[in-house]
């Protein structure tokens, strides 16, 4: 820039560059040191490449990959998305591949550009309800309809969202939620309102033009990749020599959200490997699960995962159940009756269709679920 035949003479513009970025930027040349924040690293980033400074590039990819969350993810996908930083987009989409739901109604999901909005709620792999879907883009549209000075009505809603409304596929919202949330809007013209009802009704006789009829794809939970659901916050061992076995364990739980059960966290075997026989059971007592496992000796905590994962729904309850107990000499206490989870939070109580033995919400056995969302 300032050598050589081609060196710019005089007062030199650097437009594409803010103040506090070049003056960030210009420290860490002569100072090897640099304070990034998520509001400015992806600018630093975009100067660092463009003034091919390689320890700043790896520097910044390093603090943006570590500082990335549910919650700044629409952030960094923005500003990787305004300087085309494709790296980043490619760890913000990894990312809101994993928690989809989440990002869809974190706050920073507003401030999104139109674009940006799109490339999400467009996607054939969101694996959200339609509702879920929907209620973000009319939160964004709220939001630019701020941005851009209009006042908040539906009208001005359409005409903000565009294609963006076309993304979401109405036909397949549950008709209750239609009904109640969406025709009492004027977002959608009557004819459409119209077509997607005549589509829930019978979508052979009346296929839906406007909106997409295809669903998106099912979630599918990984084997071996859950999280942890722990109610008790102590664990002790018995006075007895071993916990009541011969009796059943028992409990029930009731989730807010959709979830996966991997499988139950449960206390090893007092003396000798032990074969339980687990059962999990459903609200209307269907048998969702039935086999026998292997309890480690010596092992406080042993991970049992299922043959097969269990698909749970919100506000069902489900029964967990050890039948004829386990042999073992610790058990937990100061149990937890609700646990957060997620967006949500499970609930435990007591088993009203199986015997519970000892085990209550206070203490006993089966200590933790093994669940993804």
């Amino acid at each position: 820039m300032f050598e050589g035949n081609l060196a710019e003479k005089g007062e030199i513009a650097i437009p594409d560059i803010e103040q506090e970025v070049f003056t960030m930027f210009l420290r860490y040349l002569y100072t090897d040191t640099i304070e990034l924040t998520v509001n400015t690293a992806t600018s630093v980033l975009s100067a660092a490449r463009k003034y091919m400074v390689d320890r700043l590039v790896t520097k910044c990819e390093t603090f943006l990959r570590r500082s990335l969350t549910t919650e700044n993810v629409c952030l960094l996908l923005e500003q990787s998305h305004i300087y085309t930083e494709e790296s980043l987009k490619e760890d913000c989409v990894n990312m809101i591949a994993r928690s989809q739901e989440e990002v869809l109604k974190s706050t920073s999901f507003v401030d999104l550009c139109g674009v940006c909005v799109k490339s999400i709620t467009e996607s054939d792999d969101l694996a959200v309800e339609e509702s879920v879907v929907y209620e973000a883009v009319m939160r964004w549209s709220e939001a630019e309809c701020g941005r851009q000075g209009l006042e908040v009505t539906d009208t001005n809603r359409r005409k903000i969202l565009g294609d963006i409304l076309y993304t979401v596929r109405f036909p397949l919202i549950d008709a209750k939620y239609v009904l109640h949330h969406v025709i009492t809007r004027d977002v959608l013209t009557a004819e459409q309102i119209l077509s997607v009802l005549r589509f829930q009704r019978d979508n052979k006789a009346y296929p839906c033009t406007e909106f997409s009829e295809n669903k998106r794809k099912v979630r599918e939970p990984v084997k071996g990749i859950f999280e942890y659901i722990n109610r008790f916050t102590d664990t002790i061992e018995s006075s007895w020599n071993s916990w009541n076995y011969g009796e059943n364990d028992s409990i029930s739980f009731v989730s807010t959200v959709d979830m996966f059960l991997h499988g139950l966290q449960l206390y090893g075997s007092y003396e000798n490997e032990q074969n339980v026989l687990i059962g999990v059971y459903s609200q209307g007592g269907d048998t969702l699960y039935m086999e026998r496992h292997t309890l480690l000796t010596n092992e406080t905590l042993c991970n049992t995962e299922f043959q097969h994962i269990i698909e749970l729904t919100r506000d069902h309850t489900y029964t967990v159940v050890l039948h004829e107990g386990v042999d073992t000499t610790v058990y937990g206490t100061q149990g937890c009756s609700t646990v957060k989870c997620r967006d949500g939070q499970i609930r435990f109580m007591a088993s009203s269709s199986f015997p519970h033995g000892s085990t209550t919400i206070d203490d006993g056995q089966i200590p933790g679920l093994l669940v993804s969302f």
